[in-house]
């Protein structure tokens, strides 16, 4: 054999045994770790970078140890960025073989039903794992309220294109399906009058019979009379007001305002959740026009104003108790 070539295969299996004592080593390599930890792997990070930063977080006991073990039994290329949680006892190859395959650390937020557009991205703005401005509100009632999953480094505005996606998705299943003897005329009245129910009453049992108070108003002309319609008019889109409604208030001139206004609002007045969205394509047999606090959290419901009239004496004396 030539001198060149048993330099070669010398020198390839001095690097293979040092390769092969470098991953023992790593394998078997036991740092000062003392609890599980978040590790991070910026975008753009070179493979070199990347063990500079498990040598730090005492996941392999060198760098070079890390790019010769890796470089031959890993795929230090395919390291991808985000963070993740390394366990206290991961060895180098746990760690590399989750950094690989993508596995970062994933979160989650629940927007809860009945909040505004403007609430949600609120919400999201105070998330520091995501990233990104959101230009402009998104139309009421076209984000769905629910969990949803997020890493950080996503973007603010893919979080509102999930629940975008999912509200459409739902509301269009849900019409589809509807019974077609509703007043209702169109997927967007379903999710206005869902926005009603949600904003009236957080309870099951009462969602059907909020439902049907507002589809008698409508079979007789009546206004709704809704407070939440007022509460979002006066308070540009919120939601929220920090005082109690008055009498002003509710002759207030403005398209949403349901006490001047006959008919659904033109616009949701928030994003429904889908016990609310069922509510409103299923309202319960009864011939309920009023309904008014009951002081436990519910309502007295009532077919006439006299009755009406009783309870709402009855809830302004726990009122002012």
């Amino acid at each position: 054999m030539k001198p060149y070539l048993i330099f070669m295969v010398s020198a390839g299996l001095i690097l293979l045994s040092i390769g092969i004592a470098s991953l023992y080593y790593s394998v078997n390599f036991e740092g000062r770790r003392t609890q599980d930890e978040i590790l991070e792997i910026p975008k753009g990070t070179s493979a070199q970078k990347t063990c500079e930063i498990l040598s730090e977080a005492q996941i392999t006991p060198h760098p070079w140890v890390c790019l010769l073990g890796g470089t031959l039994f890993g795929n230090l290329r395919s390291l991808q960025a985000g963070e993740y949680e390394i366990s206290k006892n991961a060895s180098f190859l746990d760690a590399v073989k989750k950094i690989t395959r993508g596995e970062v650390v994933v979160y989650q937020i629940t927007m809860p039903e009945g909040l505004t557009s403007y609430e949600i991205v609120e919400r999201l703005k105070t998330l520091p794992k995501l990233e990104g401005e959101i230009s402009e509100v998104p139309n009421e009632g076209s984000l769905f309220p629910s969990t949803y999953a997020y890493k950080k480094g996503e973007a603010r505005g893919s979080l509102i294109q999930k629940m975008q996606t999912e509200m459409t998705r739902l509301t269009t299943q849900l019409w589809e399906n509807r019974n077609p003897g509703l007043l209702l005329q169109s997927r967007e009245e379903m999710i206005s009058l869902a926005a009603l129910i949600e904003k009236e009453t957080a309870l099951a049992p009462e969602r059907p019979l909020v439902s049907a108070v507002f589809y008698n108003r409508l079979k007789l002309g009546m206004p709704l009379q809704c407070d939440p319609t007022v509460v979002y008019a006066i308070s540009n889109g919120t939601g929220k007001l920090d005082r109690e409604l008055s009498r002003a208030d509710l002759k207030v001139e403005h398209p949403l305002n349901t006490y001047v206004n006959k008919g659904l609002p033109p616009g949701a007045i928030a994003n429904p959740g889908i016990a609310a969205l069922k509510a409103a394509l299923n309202p319960a047999p009864v011939a309920y026009l009023y309904f008014v606090a009951d002081g436990t959290g519910g309502h007295h419901f009532s077919e006439t104003l006299q009755a009406h009239q009783k309870n709402h004496q009855a809830w302004r004396k726990i009122r002012n108790k």
